[in-house]
């Protein structure tokens, strides 16, 4: 669920593209939580009958956290403005809570790899909520809020 892009890509044809894992029980006190990010690719074949979340056929990528973290939906960030490199040439960037400790952090992964290895951790001083949503704007799209 809470499917994104490389936003450079809207209006193009898309190759990949980063889904949310839901929590299996779904809702827990009526909370939808998310588990970790899987990456698709939209220009391979899926592979079918499969049990669980695996690589293979279209999954390219999975990013679980550990139990008892949950995020927030995931923004692609280029690392290079436009359509300049490859389209999944970037990260993507999620707040994480950890039920265990009661911290929140915000993580970057590099959305190519999708390595359990984070790019960088930054802890937060307060929890963020479940379902908070963001988006990422650079410094040049900044400085045009000030024009305003």
């Amino acid at each position: 669920d809470f499917p994104r892009i490389n936003e450079s890509y809207t209006g193009r044809k898309q190759r990949y593209i980063y889904c949310m894992i839901l929590e299996s029980t779904v809702k827990v006190n009526g909370i939808l939580k998310m588990t970790g990010i899987i990456k698709f690719d939209l220009h391979a074949k899926p592979e079918r009958s499969k049990e669980h979340l695996e690589v293979g056929g279209n999954v390219t990528g999975i990013y679980d956290l550990s139990p008892g973290m949950f995020c927030s939906e995931a923004v692609f960030v280029p690392k290079e403005p436009g359509v300049s490199g490859e389209e999944d040439d970037g990260y993507l960037i999620f707040f994480v809570h950890d039920e265990n400790t009661g911290k929140s952090e915000v993580n970057v992964i590099d959305a190519k790899t999708m390595s359990a290895d984070p790019v960088a951790v930054v802890e937060l001083p307060s929890r963020v909520p479940y379902g908070f949503h963001a988006f990422f704007v650079n410094e040049e799209q900044l400085g045009h809020q000030v024009e305003w």
